[in-house]
């Protein structure tokens, strides 16, 4: 029976005792639900044989009387081959059998974890109650420590005002020294920054101071070229207005001499054809508004002999009407100084 077993389930092995310990029985335990288990397999066993005898009983009397061995033979008895049908029923049995047990090994399983839950929720109603009679006891104790409790916080509210009033004059020290600290570094920052400032406004001085002495040398040099160009200009103006000035009284000179000699001698002279001596160029200075009372003037005509002009000729024909000598006076706009210069007038002499 145990051999036919075996053929069934090869490749089983049921080890009861690691299958509790893996699951957490303890010894008595194991060994209690190892006997339960082992009188249900015997009671399975039971009804199994029981069951294979009604089977024999009703299958032995169908077989001949000659497959039926005698109990008094000599030969011994071999073992017969149970039917397949018996297999089958076997099968079955142990497939419940097995069934059976899984069932109750399941139910173990959940009876172990719901006794594990139970053991826990007690452990932690254990401690609660622990810690409840602590509690309990604290309160007790609590009334006859009240007054140590109490001169305990008198003494902590005491050593808080101390260390309050410690902190107030640190904190007061410490803003005072900040202060002191702030006051030395803005005096340090403006002392670094007058000597920046100071090494600044040298140099720019000095930058000025040069930027000055080139303007002034450029000004300088520029009023003394406008100051040469003035002068220039000043002399070319004059010279041309008297070059012309001169012409207009030579040619004026020309016409009064030349209307006075056809009166008198009936000859005519010309400014152009005067030829004068180097020692009487005075009349002509006189003439342009110099005084030459005591000069004569010699005239020498181009094409006919020298004749002598005497003084009191002279001033005969100059007397006849001498024309005033108008100024003018012209003022350069340009000229810085006040610069006045005299020029002569241009306009025409009556006759």
């Amino acid at each position: 029976m145990f051999q036919q077993f075996k053929n069934i389930f090869p490749n089983t092995t049921l080890n009861l005792r690691s299958s509790s310990q893996s699951e957490g029985s303890s010894e008595p335990e194991w060994k209690a639900r190892g006997l339960e288990r082992l009188e249900t397999l015997k009671s399975e066993f039971q009804q199994w044989n029981d069951i294979l005898l009604q089977r024999n009983s009703t299958i032995l009397p169908h077989l001949s009387p000659s497959l039926i061995p005698s109990p008094t033979s000599s030969q011994p008895t071999q073992p017969t081959q149970p039917p397949l049908t018996d297999l089958e029923a076997t099968t079955q049995l142990l497939q419940k059998v097995q069934k059976n047990w899984e069932t109750v090994r399941t139910n173990h399983r959940d009876s172990i974890e719901k006794s594990n839950e139970a053991n826990k929720r007690l452990q932690h109603l254990t401690a609660q109650c622990d810690a409840h009679v602590r509690i309990s006891q604290a309160m007790e104790q609590t009334s006859q420590e009240a007054a140590l409790v109490q001169s305990q916080l008198d003494q902590l509210a005491s050593i808080a005002t101390r260390l309050t009033q410690t902190l107030q004059s640190l904190e007061t020290q410490i803003d005072l020294a900040e202060k002191d600290s702030e006051k030395a570094a803005l005096e340090q920052w403006k002392t670094q920054q007058e000597t920046l400032l100071a090494a600044e406004r040298a140099a720019k001085q000095q930058e000025l101071d040069r930027k000055e002495a080139v303007l002034k040398e450029k000004f300088e040099k520029h009023s003394q070229q406008q100051k040469q160009e003035r002068v220039a200009l000043y002399d070319a103006t004059f010279q041309a207005e008297l070059e012309a000035y001169r012409q207009r009284r030579e040619t004026h000179v020309s016409s009064l001499y030349s209307v006075n000699t056809t009166q008198s001698d009936q000859m005519t002279t010309t400014l152009e054809t005067l030829k004068l001596d180097q020692e009487d160029t005075g009349d002509l200075h006189d003439f342009l508004g110099e005084d030459a009372a005591s000069r004569e003037v010699k005239i020498t005509p181009a094409d006919e002999p020298e004749k002598k002009v005497t003084k009191d000729s002279k001033k005969r024909v100059l007397n006849k009407k001498k024309p005033k000598k108008p100024k003018r006076i012209v003022e350069s706009e340009s000229s810085s100084e006040g610069e006045r210069i005299e020029i002569l007038g241009d306009e025409d002499y009556e006759e």
